[in-house]
């Protein structure tokens, strides 16, 4: 974020522990966190946590393509 100057509200979270990205992503004040069905995830995963997650989708892009975060600072991807 710091490199972007994105604040936390203009900021999202996509990982796949519900602990780890998801709830500590809303505790650092992120607008949306997204729980991809990938690697960590386990069923239930997705009620573990509160808040719960802004959506718990099957992959990356599908987290990807449900951005909708106003004035969101979108950077593109470093390889």
């Amino acid at each position: 974020m710091v490199s972007t100057g994105a604040s936390p509200a203009q900021s999202a979270m996509i990982g796949d522990d519900a602990e780890r990205n998801i709830a500590n992503a809303f505790a650092a004040g992120l607008a949306e966190a997204y729980l991809v069905r990938t690697g960590k995830f386990r069923d239930g995963h997705e009620t573990r946590f509160t808040p719960e997650p802004t959506a718990t989708v099957t992959d990356i892009c599908k987290a990807v393509t449900r951005l909708a975060i106003p004035g969101v600072v979108k950077t593109e991807a470093r390889t």
